[in-house]
């Protein structure tokens, strides 16, 4: 009786001693929290220069990090991983607005819906200078922005307006 008691009882302290180890805060746990809510924080921003600008600061509180001493590999993981999601998702929205913008059907098209077509893309073009070097970088920020150039130009070149003109 009295061995199974000591029995019993080393296994209850054992297995306190294994569950509250696991329940101990890493020292790095509230950095990646505040990280991942500043990512939440950003993606919500209203305008995409707005979210450009959140995101730069991301990265540059990032790149002090680094530099620190010590970081963690956990804490430098979260920001890679959130840094690329946000970039990923500004990418993924200029894409669709070009998208938005490139008439599906020219001959459909009236005079106006391509003017208010290509004010949207010269209006991303805007963005896209802020974009330049934090999500975009030199070589994919000219890739974009010469596709927009071209489709700017197809809006406007005469045989689309003459399609859309006379609606043939």
């Amino acid at each position: 009786m009295k061995n199974k008691i000591v029995t019993l009882a080393t296994l209850t302290v054992v297995l306190g001693i294994v569950s509250g180890c696991s329940a101990i805060a890493k020292p790095y746990d509230s950095k990646i929290s505040s990280i991942n809510a500043a990512e939440k924080k950003i993606a919500n921003q209203k305008t995409m220069d707005q979210k450009t600008s959140a995101l730069k600061q991301l990265e540059e509180e990032f790149q002090k990090y680094q530099q620190g001493k010590n970081p963690y590999k956990q804490v430098v993981a979260v920001y890679r991983n959130d840094i690329d999601q946000l970039k990923g998702s500004i990418k993924k929205d200029d894409q669709k607005t070009i998208k938005n913008a490139t008439p599906d059907n020219p001959m459909k098209e009236t005079q106006s819906t391509l003017e208010a077509k290509n004010a949207k893309l010269k209006e991303l073009k805007g963005s896209l200078i802020q974009q330049r070097g934090v999500v975009y970088t030199n070589q994919g920020f000219k890739q974009i922005n010469d596709r927009i150039d071209q489709q700017i130009n197809t809006n406007h070149s005469p045989n689309c307006q003459i399609k859309c003109n006379t609606g043939q």
